[in-house]
């Protein structure tokens, strides 16, 4: 079943698995929702992966293979990623306001080079941009809406 279909399910036509599905929430994961919300970060693509993940959804790479969702909530920032064997997507990375400029994705992107797994992340941020050139990172192309800029770093081609 889709994230999408997942959540129109559980807002529409389930409420009381939308309740049991709030209700196991994680502590971090009310954490970033309620940054994302605050900040007007994603709020509706994150909680639709939250809640897709907290009512069992899995996700799967290109070759068909199970990623491992985890996410991290931290005093300056957060984070959500899928990982495999072989790779990890960042999905959602969000630094607050009062530690911008101060290398937080530059520790978080070399904490995650070392697992030695190939590394994508997608943004529209031009920081992100900068951040993830400055790293290293190559691009990898224009996503589908046009506006969504593709990034990997493989440990291959260090």
């Amino acid at each position: 079943m889709s994230c999408v279909r997942v959540c129109e399910e559980l807002i529409f036509e389930n409420p009381a698995r939308l309740k049991r599905v709030m209700n196991a929430l994680s502590p971090s994961s009310v954490g970033i929702l309620k940054l994302a919300d605050e900040h007007e970060f994603y709020g509706d693509e994150i909680m639709a992966d939250i809640f897709c993940r907290t009512a069992g959804v899995q996700i799967h790479n290109g070759n068909n293979q199970p990623m491992v969702p985890w996410q991290r909530l931290d005093e300056k920032y957060f984070a959500i990623c899928y990982e495999d064997p072989t790779q990890i997507q960042i999905k959602f990375f969000f630094v607050k306001p009062e530690f911008r400029r101060q290398g937080v994705l530059s520790e978080f992107l070399t904490e995650m080079m070392k697992m030695n797994k190939r590394i994508s992340a997608n943004t529209e941020s031009n920081e992100m941009t900068r951040g993830l050139n400055k790293m290293g990172f190559k691009f990898g192309g224009i996503c589908d809406d046009k506006e969504t800029l593709l990034f990997t770093w493989d440990p291959e081609r260090r």
